[in-house]
C-alpha cells in the first residue's frame, strides 16, 4: 500500500520542474530531509523543516521506509496514486518563491556596519586564494578576469555543495537581487550566461542547480533574508544571522562570504563594469 505525504509549501522552480517530471530517485538523506534527482537531473529537497526554498518541499510528516535508491511520486490529485511505493501530494501545497526587494537607502558604510554583525566561516587555504584573487581582479575592471575568477571557485570543497559553489551561489544571488543598488552598471545577465555553463561543468548537479537559481534572484528564505537585512536593513540581524548558520553545516556562512564581496563592493556606477 502506498504512503501518501502531503507538502505545506513548494518552491516555486520545484513546482514548475515537478508539472513535467512526476517522480524522482532518492540520492541522500540527512537529519533534515531528503533528496530526489528529477528525471531532468534537476535536484529537489524534501524537508523535514519548515524553511522555504526555490528547490524545497516542506513535508507535513516524514515519510517511513525511504532510503537512497527509492523512487517517489508526486501527484496533484492523490486519488491516482500508484498502489505502493511513497506519493508526494502537492495538492494543498502554497507555491513560495523570494519577496520583492524592500526599499534600499543605506550607505555603503551601513551596510558593511550590518555585514560585520555575521560570523562568517574561515575558508580553507585554496579557497581564500581564489576570493583573494576576486577582489584584486575587481581592481582591474576587466570584465574576462572577474567572470574567470569566479568560474575558479566552482568545484572547490567536498559535498553536495562545495564550499566554492556556496560562495559563488552568495555572490550571483546578491548581484541578481541587488545588483542595481550594491554594483550599478554590472552586465549580471552576461556574468550569469558565463558562469552557469562552467557550473554544470565543473561541480555537483545540486550545487550547479542552487547557482542557477541564484541566477534568478532565488535561494533559501535564511539567505533572502539575511542578504535583504545587510542591504535594505529593517530586519534583526541576529535573527537572520542564526538562521543563515543553519543553512547546510557550513553552506550558510559561505554564501554570505559571497554576498558580502558584493555588499562591501566599493565601486560607483561606472566603476569596475562587468559587461
Amino acid at each position: 500500500m502506498a504512503q501518501t505525504i502531503a507538502v505545506t509549501n513548494i518552491g516555486s522552480i520545484a513546482r514548475r520542474l515537478i508539472s513535467s517530471n512526476r517522480t524522482a530517485s532518492i540520492i541522500g538523506i540527512t537529519s533534515k530531509g531528503f533528496f530526489g534527482r528529477l528525471d531532468n537531473d534537476w535536484v529537489i529537497f524534501l524537508s523535514l523543516e519548515t524553511h522555504r526554498g526555490p528547490l524545497t518541499l516542506n513535508l507535513g510528516k516524514r515519510p517511513q521506509q525511504v532510503a537512497v535508491g527509492s523512487i517517489i511520486h508526486f501527484l496533484s490529485n492523490p486519488d491516482n496514486a500508484p498502489s505502493s511505493g511513497t506519493v508526494i501530494s502537492i495538492r494543498d501545497a502554497s507555491t513560495w518563491e523570494a519577496p520583492p526587494t524592500p526599499p534600499a537607502d543605506l550607505s555603503h558604510a551601513r551596510r558593511a556596519e550590518r555585514l560585520s554583525i555575521f560570523e562568517q566561516a574561515p575558508m580553507d587555504d585554496e579557497i581564500s586564494a581564489h576570493l583573494e584573487r576576486f577582489q584584486r581582479n575587481l581592481a582591474t575592471r576587466d570584465p574576462q578576469a572577474v567572470a574567470a575568477a569566479i568560474g575558479n571557485l566552482l568545484g572547490l570543497g567536498r559535498g553536495l555543495t562545495p564550499a566554492g559553489d556556496d560562495v559563488t551561489l552568495g555572490l550571483l544571488l546578491a548581484l541578481n537581487r541587488w545588483g542595481e543598488a550594491i554594483a550599478p552598471g554590472w552586465d549580471v545577465i552576461r556574468l550569469n550566461q558565463t558562469i552557469l555553463p562552467l557550473a554544470y561543468a565543473k561541480t555537483t548537479t545540486l550545487a550547479a542547480n542552487l547557482i542557477e537559481c541564484a541566477s534568478q534572484s532565488q535561494a533559501d528564505e535564511r539567505l533572502i533574508r539575511a542578504l535583504d537585512a545587510i542591504v535594505a536593513g529593517g530586519d534583526d540581524l541576529q535573527s537572520c544571522a542564526a538562521n543563515l548558520a543553519g543553512w547546510g553545516n557550513s553552506s550558510g556562512r559561505a554564501a554570505l562570504a559571497g554576498m558580502a564581496l558584493m555588499v562591501g563592493y566599493p565601486g560607483k556606477a561606472a566603476d569596475y563594469p562587468v559587461g
